[in-house]
């Protein structure tokens, strides 16, 4: 990406090229363009520990699980914090028997471990988790074995049921910026908060709905920008605050 007039000219990796008054950073915890509003500042931060996470058939639920059923469960302890709660089947589905059940058990995790971590069962790596089915057959029997020694057996039973846990990093990052020039940034490209929030959808689409607004008020770009950035900065490091407070508490 470079200066293009009041714009700028976007280079891909076919060699093509494009030109766009306005740049917009909606590409995630691993964006490309983040680093262009913030060169000096923008490596995520790992937070040392990770998030495994398992989505199941609500009818494949052990019955020694039953009581998890119609309740939003939590365990915590030292070094140990898992939760599991029913959301909508795969097509939307709300009647009993039809729904998922959904469980996330954060475990301690270093940086010296995590390319071990996010490399999946065919020896590819990924940067920043590891997608379901990932799991080679032997950590999946380690990970069953951990729930059983570690978590109340109603977990333990919901952890064994699924046959492809995914595994997520949990990472800090907070933009210095969000606007530089005409590029900005939205969503997890410019803050990426921890899950216990449960704001990131809902912080990117604020992100984008502030600077629509802006847009829509402003005649000039770099005005309608520099108030878009005024607003959201201050949210998104609230945010993320509040979501290293609770992962505070997590382990």
């Amino acid at each position: 990406m470079e200066p293009e007039g009041q714009g700028a000219m976007l280079r891909f990796r076919d060699g093509s090229t494009h030109s766009a008054d306005l740049v917009l950073g909606a590409d995630g915890i691993g964006s490309v363009i983040r680093k262009f509003v913030n060169p000096d500042r923008h490596r995520n931060i790992f937070a040392g520990y990770s998030a495994w996470r398992g989505l199941i058939p609500e009818a494949t639920l052990p019955a020694g699980a039953s009581l998890l059923i119609e309740r939003f469960a939590f365990y915590v302890a030292r070094g140990a914090h898992a939760l599991g709660y029913l959301v909508p089947g795969a097509k939307g589905e709300m009647a009993k028997g039809d729904r998922r059940y959904n469980w996330v058990w954060y475990r301690p995790a270093s940086n010296d471990t995590l390319r071990e971590l996010f490399t999946d069962a065919r020896g590819g790596t990924h940067p920043f988790s590891l997608p379901r089915g990932g799991l080679s057959s032997g950590r999946l029997a380690a990970i069953r074995q951990d729930a059983a020694a570690t978590l109340p057996p109603q977990f333990s039973l919901a952890v064994a049921a699924e046959d492809r846990p995914s595994i997520q990093g949990i990472f800090d990052y907070e933009a210095p910026r969000m606007v530089r020039g005409p590029i900005a940034l939205i969503g997890d490209a410019a803050f990426v908060v921890r899950p216990h929030t449960a704001m990131g959808v809902s912080k990117a689409a604020g992100d984008v709905m502030t600077l629509q607004r802006h847009l829509a008020a402003e005649d000039h770009l770099d005005r309608a920008l520099a108030a878009f950035e005024r607003e959201r900065i201050p949210v998104g490091r609230e945010i993320s605050a509040y979501g290293r407070r609770l992962g505070s508490s997590a382990l």
